[in-house]
């Protein structure tokens, strides 16, 4: 015990605690504040009462509460103990508690002045959890009113001690010293940071431990990538000795134990963060950081969870490698290159700034605590933030529109879940489900329930992942979560019972409902989620329209498969190289009686004209909505009219459909019209705009019954029409389609927008034409092409005069001998 460096300083540590009822604690990873200063503080006789360690994960309480009992020569639940989320060993006689930081934020609602603690440590602070920031501030307030006896220490490895010190003045700050192990930072060739970071680690990996002694510890963002990590390894001959330990906080404890426990044979623990802080690993001597975890953040602008794979920040960093120094000097080696290291994050935001603050609004309501203003923040949440957890409460009838806890918003607060999840267990009690509805709740709470097999949803009847999650949940403990059954229900055992056990908790030992109780859960489900309802997409496999115009696809290994309405308790946003994504999961079909029921002022009919894409006839669609969300489509014919003229119509401006008769006739005389208009603006002829365009593809499709029968209705007469009888004249007249020749044949006048118009004629039949023919009022000549007998064009001109004294004798030789049975002057 007196070899752990934070022992050197525990003088300075009871010192100050003794002095001042604030208490920072500063020491390097490994120096065993974890472990030792709660010790110190029980040891001393300063502390009376129980002493609250709060850890950021569950792994960690556990494993620090068997460590120091077992060092204090006790068992887990006597002096020491620990509480997470739905287990509790910790008894009458317990003086150190491990906890996670939402327990004690729990205790506050039955005892608001914690009488029966006398110190609060804060441990891994610098990890800023939502849980702990709250805890730190409601203490804080507690020490200025009812326990100003209170001993609050904040403690951490990587800590900014001047800003906390700053926020939590008056108090003292103790830097301890750690071992001063070095150890030898490298980072990854360009090429080595290029490949998938599960190669590169295994690689890595490869070279680093025949050249080291003791453990390796690789860092992976999640347990996709552990599994991967691991199976590269296994493919990797030069590690085929050393045996490979994965650890996460998904595992079963005997399973984490294995990985942290010693071992005489060589190991490669491959972890995400949760190796980083508090949990010590003996004989680590290498470690391998991808530079990677999973950052949960909250979208308030959308009300959705995004979880991407970020790259963390220098503290992270930092934590990472001292693992590697603990018992002696090591190396880490980090996936990253040298040239990339300047450019990551210096920090990550506390997570009051980056998640959903509904639950922890719904904690300090329930505490008597107003709101966020109420308390003094190290970093006060963002106000839009705020705002949105606060309009959730409403939602959920937690509050009233005066932010004001109801009654159902206390009873809500007395459940240790999301305020979504506990607005589920207050309908359970109306609707007789609350044995079904606990199943579903504690399922929420654990993530990796499910195995990667096909499991509980073909049996299911309904859809409803709520539904498979209760069968599957009950089929595993029938048989007291053997391997192979929990296996043939896709649940993982080790997280199945965990889930099980938290699940009576939250039902307080409720019975099963009767059959149709799980149809039930699927309406508290909805009086939860009321936000999350979703339609399928007429014509898309999996893509649902949610409120607000957004799109996503529901999850392919979803119970609710096919459902026409759903409500989703999982709304996801991931990166993909292609762009971010939303998936929906944990979903279950909704029907539109308990929509009516439970909201009735959300639903609405409104009868919409439409084209039936069949038939493309007029009908009428009466569309039933969930807010912006259509929820049921009824078709019937469309009456004649308007609108339905209106309808077809639009399919021919769009040019989704054309007009048969919309010709190139109908395009030479709207040439002729933009040409007349614009050589004789005296005439007071306007050319057709694209509005006017608009109108008379209106009027010719008046009256139409469908598409196919506008499709042929005539379109020149329609826009003959838009002229009255004198300008149609002065258009017939000034901008002739055909010009005749004096030989009596005709000649074709044509009209190209944007250039003067011209005439197409066989020299024969101009042999008396002398000069140069006009249109428009005579004010404009026409550009003359000459064409020789073959219809080829010999000479373009507008001065026939000049053609017929200087280019035709040239030409009229060549012209002979070419075409000689025709006639030439």
């Amino acid at each position: 015990m007196s070899e752990l460096p934070i022992l050197q300083s525990a003088q300075a540590i009871l010192k100050a605690a003794a002095h001042t009822r604030r208490l920072i604690i500063s020491s390097p990873p490994g120096s065993g504040k974890s472990t030792k200063v709660p010790q110190l503080l029980l040891d001393s006789g300063l502390i009376k009462g129980r002493i609250a360690v709060l850890q950021p994960r569950r792994i960690a309480a556990r494993m620090l509460a068997e460590r120091v009992a077992w060092e204090r020569g006790g068992t887990v639940g006597a002096e020491v103990g620990y509480r997470v989320r739905f287990e509790d060993k910790t008894g009458p006689k317990t003086r150190i508690a491990f906890e996670t930081e939402g327990i004690l934020l729990r205790e506050l609602l039955t005892d608001p002045p914690l009488k029966n603690y006398s110190a609060i440590l804060l441990d891994e602070f610098h990890e800023r959890h939502i849980h702990g920031d709250m805890t730190l501030a409601a203490c804080l307030a507690l020490q200025k009113s009812a326990r100003p006896d209170l001993l609050v220490c904040v403690m951490s490895a990587t800590l900014d001690e001047k800003s906390l010190a700053t926020y939590l003045a008056p108090c003292e700050t103790v830097l301890a010293q750690g071992r001063e192990y070095p150890v030898d930072i490298s980072y990854v060739s360009e090429e080595t940071a290029k490949i998938p970071v599960w190669d590169a680690a295994a690689k890595t990996c490869a070279q680093l431990m025949p050249a080291t002694k003791g453990h390796a510890l690789i860092f992976m963002p999640g347990v996709y990538e552990i599994n991967k990590t691991a199976a590269a390894i296994a493919g990797t001959s030069a590690l085929a000795g050393f045996s490979v330990k994965p650890l996460h906080g998904e595992l079963p404890p005997s399973e984490q134990n294995d990985a942290v426990a010693p071992s005489s044979g060589r190991k490669i623990i491959i972890a995400t963060n949760v190796a980083e802080t508090s949990l010590t690993i003996d004989g680590v001597t290498a470690v391998i950081d991808s530079g990677l975890a999973r950052i949960a953040r909250f979208d308030s602008a959308r009300g959705i969870n995004t979880l991407f794979t970020e790259k963390i920040a220098g503290p992270s960093a930092v934590q990472r490698a001292g693992r590697a120094g603990r018992t002696q000097a090591g190396v880490c080696v980090r996936l990253w290159t040298a040239r990339e290291n300047p450019y990551r994050p210096l920090s990550l935001e506390p997570e009051i700034l980056r998640l959903d603050l509904s639950e922890a609004l719904l904690n300090l309501k329930a505490c008597g605590i107003a709101g966020f203003g109420a308390l003094d923040w190290l970093d006060p949440p963002f106000e839009k933030a705020a705002a949105h957890a606060g309009q959730l409460l409403r939602e959920l009838g937690a509050t009233d529109a005066q932010g004001v806890l109801t009654a159902e918003g206390r009873v809500m607060a007395k459940y240790p879940l999301h305020p979504r999840y506990s607005r589920m267990m207050v309908e359970a009690k109306k609707l007789d489900c609350v044995y079904e509805c606990a199943l579903v709740a504690a399922a929420s709470q654990e993530r990796n329930l499910w195995q990667d097999c096909a499991g509980a949803n073909e049996n299911i009847k309904i859809k409803s992942d709520l539904a498979a999650v209760i069968r599957g949940l009950e089929f595993c403990a029938a048989s007291n979560f053997e391997p192979y059954a929990c296996r043939q229900a896709g649940l993982k055992p080790g997280v199945a019972a965990m889930v099980w056990r938290s699940a009576r908790r939250i039902s307080g030992g409720a019975n099963p409902g009767e059959p149709k109780a799980l149809e039930r859960v699927s309406q508290c489900f909805l009086r939860a989620f009321p936000d999350c309802v979703a339609a399928l997409l007429p014509g898309e496999s999996g893509r649902y329209q949610l409120l607000g115009g957004r799109r996503a696809m529901l999850s392919a290994k979803s119970a609710a498969t096919g459902a026409a309405v759903i409500c989703a308790g999982e709304t996801l946003e991931s990166m993909h190289r292609s762009g971010a994504d939303i998936t929906l999961s944990f979903a279950a079909e909704i029907r539109e009686e308990w929509l009516r029921a439970a909201f009735p002022d959300r639903i609405k009919t409104i009868a919409k004209p439409a084209l039936d894409k069949n038939t493309l006839t007029p009908v009428t669609e009466m569309l039933t909505l969930y807010q912006d969300v259509i929820i049921r489509k009824d078709i019937t014919s469309a009456a004649h009219g308007k609108p339905s003229a209106d309808l077809i119509a639009g399919e021919f401006i769009s040019g989704r459909h054309k007009l048969r008769y919309w010709d190139e006739e109908v395009e030479e005389w709207l040439a002729r019209v933009e040409f007349l208009a614009k050589a004789c603006p005296d005439f007071g002829i306007e050319p057709l705009n694209e509005e006017d365009i608009k109108l008379v593809i209106a009027d010719i499709c008046g009256g139409a019954k469908s598409i196919a029968a506008a499709k042929e209705k005539a379109v020149l007469p329609v826009l003959q029409e838009w002229f009255d009888w004198e300008k149609n004249r002065l258009i017939e007249q000034h901008a002739p389609t055909r010009l005749v020749m004096p030989g009596g044949r005709k000649a074709k006048i044509r009209y190209p927008r944007g250039r003067e118009p011209y005439l197409e004629a066989k020299i024969q039949d101009l042999f008396s034409v002398t000069d140069t023919p006009r249109i428009a009022a005579g004010r404009v000549p026409l550009l003359i092409h000459i064409l020789a007998p073959s219809m080829r064009p010999v000479q373009v001109t507008k001065d026939l005069k000049s053609f017929w004294a200087e280019s035709y004798p040239k030409l009229k030789p060549q012209l002979s001998r070419r075409y000689p049975k025709h006639k030439w002057l």
